[in-house]
């Protein structure tokens, strides 16, 4: 929680505090990959969550993906509790503004997430799931440069509106015995 809290700028303004980076390059990427791939439900959901505060930062996104973050992501975001869902879930949409997040999140199954959640799932995520796949398949045809401002103003544009959308839902329940097992599967 505190690597978190230190990661995360004001989502409100365009103001860097740069710290996401100064994290990622102190070696944090590889050990939250591992706690994502943990046993405990209760790290899934920390480890998410400070994985979306230091994936504003477009450095730690190549860190990230470089490190195979994508996997644990879409394996928590199908099975993980609801809160683990969604913090997952912002994660993948903040990697989605990589070049190569979309390909990666695609080969490791985030197409059928995706489906699965514009299908079954609740409305507000639904309205997210259609706004992963636009980038997902936007950006699958044809790489767009954006200017590591323009991103960053993109990814706290992305953390604000998940924010509010999970501000609006209360409650999480946990995986069922056999989600955590497909967690642990990885």
């Amino acid at each position: 929680q505190a690597l978190e809290a230190i990661a995360s700028d004001d989502p409100l303004t365009d103001v860097d505090n740069h710290a996401p980076l100064a994290c990622c390059s102190a070696g944090v990427v590889p050990p939250l990959i591992d706690l994502l791939r943990s046993t405990s439900e209760g790290l899934h959901e920390r480890a998410a969550s400070c994985v979306v505060a230091l994936l504003q930062d477009e450095n730690c996104a190549k860190m990230f993906l470089g490190g195979g973050v994508v996997k644990p992501l879409v394996t928590l975001a199908t099975y993980g509790g609801d809160t683990t869902r969604r913090h997952a879930f912002s994660a993948l949409q903040l990697l989605a503004l990589d070049s190569y997040g979309p390909a990666d999140i695609l080969d490791q199954g985030g197409g059928k997430l995706v489906s699965g959640i514009q299908a079954y799932g609740a409305r507000n995520m639904r309205s997210s799931a259609a706004e992963l796949t636009t980038s997902i398949e936007g950006k699958e045809q044809a790489t767009v440069m954006v200017d590591p401002q323009g991103r960053a103003k993109m990814a706290r544009q992305t953390r604000l509106r998940q924010s509010k959308l999970w501000s609006n839902e209360g409650g999480a329940t946990f995986a069922t015995p056999r989600a955590r097992e497909r967690i642990r599967e990885g």
